[in-house]
């Protein structure tokens, strides 16, 4: 079972994928993959949004073909955001986001969307502190 965990940074996605992993004996996928994380920094930093939404999707096209792997040896894997939440954030952005197209890359067998109240993100924010993906999105 693919269960994908979307929401705005600070939700808890990356905790409840965790615990979820946990309970059912799964293991937590997290998009962009890992090899893209180094990358990943300069593209918050430095990238206009169209250049950071370009990141992402392919970074979508690299994960549905790794989550399509793993389920051949994982009956359970917890992806930590996807899609919609790629979307969502340089929809706000103000990049012109095809979302038929991402849609077209969806593997999830479930998806759940957390939201948090606008506070507890940002106390939440504060806590783990922010990335430079926060700021410009906040």
């Amino acid at each position: 079972m693919i269960v994908v965990i979307e929401g705005a940074d600070a939700t808890g996605k990356s905790t409840l994928c965790k615990n979820l992993a946990r309970a059912f004996g799964g293991i937590v996928y997290n998009t962009p993959p890992t090899h893209m994380k180094e990358k990943r920094s300069l593209i918050d930093l430095f990238a206009t949004p169209e250049e950071s939404f370009q990141f992402y999707y392919e970074g979508i096209k690299i994960a549905v073909n790794e989550i399509r792997q793993l389920k051949k040896a994982y009956e359970w894997i917890f992806v930590d955001r996807y899609w919609i939440s790629t979307a969502a954030t340089h929809l706000g952005m103000g990049v012109d986001v095809s979302v038929e197209n991402l849609a077209k890359l969806d593997c999830a067998d479930l998806t759940i969307l957390l939201t948090v109240a606008t506070e507890t993100q940002h106390i939440r924010l504060g806590k783990r502190g922010m990335t430079p993906g926060d700021k410009k999105v906040l």
